[in-house]
């Protein structure tokens, strides 16, 4: 009965192998990632603060015929929340707002118009200031310039929501 009792104490000192090896990566790897996250976002990995010229464009839609002229190259562009300065713009290209028809016509297709009064404005922007962080993110102050983020945009007396379409890195400032 004494050799069975030293034999199952054998067998309980060998269950530590190689599943237990690499569940213990595994919760080392994860500890690892989340410390480098928490760092990321406390600013302690810090991005590249070396300015940078940019150029994106923003997306701006419904904007009646008599706010056109609140648009025009040169014009300096801001962030209508915080009022800090996102760069100037270099063009715009109109296009009038489409809207969708209610009801399909005979064949199931819904049909598209187009106001003859109210536009969609793509406004080119340049900005001689951003930072770029290690991921590739631009950003202009607290404004993130990234395809889909949203841009406060103002200009001149015109405030709207728009949404950034396009955004390329020229220069290293």
């Amino acid at each position: 009965k004494g050799q069975g009792t030293e034999m199952d104490n054998k067998k309980q000192k060998a269950r530590f192998g190689f599943v237990d090896a690499v569940i213990i990566i595994l919760i080392l790897s994860v500890a690892a990632a989340i410390t480098y996250l928490i760092l990321l976002q406390n600013g302690n990995v810090k991005p590249e603060n070396k300015p940078r010229t940019i150029e994106y464009s923003v997306k701006l839609t419904a904007i009646k015929e008599e706010y056109r002229s609140a648009l025009a190259a040169g014009n300096e562009v801001f962030d209508s929340a915080t009022d800090m300065p996102l760069g100037y713009i270099s063009n715009i290209r109109w296009e009038p707002t489409q809207y969708y028809d209610s009801k399909a016509d005979e064949n199931g297709n819904i049909p598209v118009y187009a106001y003859s009064d109210v536009y969609d404005a793509y406004v080119t922007i340049v900005c001689d200031n951003a930072t770029v962080d290690e991921t590739g993110f631009c950003n202009i102050g607290n404004t993130r310039i990234l395809v889909g983020s949203q841009i406060y945009f103002s200009s001149g007396y015109l405030n709207r929501v728009g949404y950034c379409t396009r955004f390329e890195i020229k220069s290293a400032g």
